[in-house]
């Protein structure tokens, strides 16, 4: 899988451009302490419709990995399984980075630095 690191939170809007309007599973998020690497693998709809139908097609786009991760949180109200992301936010102050999602999800992430890391699918030719 090709990767893209980055280190400055000034990059925010190139993670979110490569993130938005893509969609997540709250199941498959894993957080490895040993690593301190907070994962979260994305995908996009292939069907038209609400992706919350039983058949939908979903090809993978991704995986957005947060490193350096302290502490995580994530608060789950609707529990409808998959989200899609909106944005990063990130506050300087706190160390807090926050995605924002269209469904909602309240997911926060303490990090110690700031270090993103997305990785995309080797793109398959026909």
């Amino acid at each position: 899988m090709p990767s893209t690191v980055f280190k400055d939170p000034g990059q925010l809007s190139s993670i979110t451009d490569h993130i938005h309007d893509r969609w997540f599973e709250k199941e498959a998020i894993i957080f490895d302490k040993g690593k301190s690497v907070l994962t979260i693998p994305f995908f996009e709809r292939t069907s038209s419709g609400w992706p919350f139908k039983k058949k939908k097609a979903v090809r993978p786009a991704g995986v957005l990995k947060i490193h350096n991760v302290a502490t995580h949180t994530i608060r789950d109200t609707e529990e409808v399984g998959m989200y899609d992301f909106n944005e990063l936010v990130y506050d300087r102050k706190s160390n807090r980075l926050s995605i924002t999602t269209g469904v909602p999800i309240e997911i926060e992430i303490t990090i110690t630095a700031f270090e993103i890391t997305i990785e995309e699918p080797q793109s398959q030719e026909v």
